[in-house]
């Protein structure tokens, strides 16, 4: 299931068009053309991502997914791609790159090709790594990830480059470096080993960590115009987790995440303010099934006969069958038209003539 969906990136794409437009030199001008054409590429590497992602987990119920989720913690910052967790509490952090040509491993880098020229590119694996130390602290500092028997979760180091790029050459063993159109293939079929097995949590456990840490998302701060120095300067941000409040329950501190949570699920946690640990005293309420409303239907009789002719003797209606009847035994009626109650009561002395 999807929980975060991608941010916009128009604003910042209308921003460096500005700039472009108002750059006060060539040099300058160009800067900005070419920071506008890695921030298109790398937003599309992004979105081809999230679709194969999306393709694959997003009517799934045994995996949790969050798209561009930027997080703060004892002031360090990390812009994650994509999130995929599983009820194993594996802890999927994915990071996207627009290659589309090959990239490789060698002279102690990573590399890619360019213009049939390897070029050396700052390591992925160590750019995802620092977003990882980021997220494991984020999970610790504020007790956002449940843990089964001391467990806690595991977070993998995921690179995907595009369809069109070739992985060449040998790659570390510690380094997961999969096709986009390859990921969630290669992911299902890592067997969980037995310590796994025992971190294995509920659908509602996994939904209420994926949530938790959607509500921490800090969209990143706004572009401004360039000013004397023609450089793009943005606008400091507030911390991302500060104490709003705290649980009615143990009167611990709750986070901003905490806090957000229990008032989007204000229904089951009875409008309170908890803690996570809290949270998982309350009983589980199960919502009553809704029935449809059941119009009762009178029933319908059988259609009353057509009266034919009226009794000769007591002159109640009667339908043709009992017309064909009496005509058929004119004799015995004396040619009269009798109802049943009368044609037994009725004998040939009835007859006048």
């Amino acid at each position: 299931m999807i929980f975060k969906e991608r941010d916009s990136s128009e604003e910042l794409f209308r921003g460096l068009e500005e700039a472009i437009t108002k750059a006060a030199s060539i040099e300058e001008r160009k800067r900005f053309e070419r920071e506008l054409a890695i921030r298109r590429a790398g937003v599309k590497g992004e979105q081809e991502a999230a679709y194969h992602i999306d393709f694959h987990l997003k009517e799934s119920t045994n995996w949790a997914v969050v798209h561009d989720l930027r997080i703060e913690c004892k002031g360090r910052v990390a812009q994650i791609d994509h999130l995929i967790i599983s009820r194993f509490l594996e802890v999927y952090v994915i990071e996207s790159k627009s290659f589309r040509t090959k990239i490789r491993h060698a002279n102690g880098g990573w590399e890619r090709i360019n213009f049939n020229h390897w070029k050396g590119i700052p390591s992925p694996v160590e750019q995802n790594e620092r977003h990882i130390v980021v997220l494991k602290d984020l999970l610790e500092q504020h007790q956002l990830a449940p843990s089964r028997f001391g467990l806690k979760p595991t977070c993998r180091n995921v690179v995907v480059v595009q369809p069109s790029c070739s992985i060449v050459g040998d790659i570390p063993a510690d380094a997961r470096i999969y096709r986009m159109d390859n990921l969630v293939k290669q992911i299902r079929n890592e067997e969980p080993s037995a310590f796994d097995v025992l971190k294995i949590v509920s659908q509602e456990t996994l939904y209420a960590l994926a949530r938790s840490l959607a509500a921490c998302h800090s969209p990143g701060p706004k572009p401004r115009l360039p000013g004397v120095t023609g450089e793009l300067t943005m606008a400091p941000s507030p911390s991302a987790m500060p104490v709003a409040a705290k649980c009615q329950n143990c009167c611990r501190g709750l986070s901003d995440a905490e806090t957000r949570f229990c008032r989007l699920n204000a229904t089951s946690l009875g409008g309170q303010l908890l803690c996570q640990k809290c949270q998982g005293y309350l009983p589980r309420v199960v919502a009553k099934p809704v029935l449809p409303t059941v119009i009762p239907v009178k029933p319908v009789g059988e259609p009353k006969p057509e009266i034919a002719a009226r009794c000769a003797s007591c002159g109640t209606g009667v339908e043709h069958k009992v017309v064909a009847f009496c005509r058929f035994n004119s004799k015995r009626f004396g040619g009269r038209v009798l109802c049943r109650p009368c044609q037994g009561s009725s004998s040939r002395t009835d007859c006048p003539c």
